[in-house]
């Protein structure tokens, strides 16, 4: 009687963690569209902070969200479908790939403008790079 009921709780806390396991395994990223950013900045000054100590711009917004504004220099698309944009018009930018679920049906944009968009800062290459960005509005 107690082997029985031993056995059947090693089976349901088997099937719990499993259960557990898949669910964050296949657990999609949060959407950005909700967040609250924790950094409001203009293209220029957030890559005249990179440019002028990476190292502390680093520790200050790699991670993070942060909500960018700024001109927008070009636009890529992959069959009419916004893939990643660059804000600026000095020699570092601001690189920004967009979130897959948030690109269809936004158009074509139009260089020059100013545009605002929301990401998640992946640190300083050439540009600085926001990933899995969503334009805000």
């Amino acid at each position: 009687m107690i082997k029985k009921l031993i056995w059947s709780l090693i089976v349901a806390a088997i099937i719990i963690a499993s259960l557990y396991l898949y669910r964050q395994y296949n657990r999609k990223p949060a959407d950005l569209v909700d967040i609250k950013p924790a950094f409001i900045v203009a293209a220029s000054n957030l890559v005249s902070e990179f440019e002028t100590d990476e190292a502390a711009a680093n520790k200050k917004f790699l991670g993070k969200v942060i909500q960018v504004n700024g001109v927008l220099a070009s636009a890529g698309y992959s069959q009419d479908t916004l893939v990643n944009i660059i804000l600026g018009d000095g020699l570092h930018r601001v690189g920004c790939q967009f979130d897959k679920r948030h690109t269809t049906g936004l158009g074509k944009f139009q260089e020059m403008n100013t545009i605002t968009v929301k990401g998640i800062c992946t640190g300083y290459l050439m540009d600085v790079e926001l990933n899995r960005c969503v334009i805000v509005k």
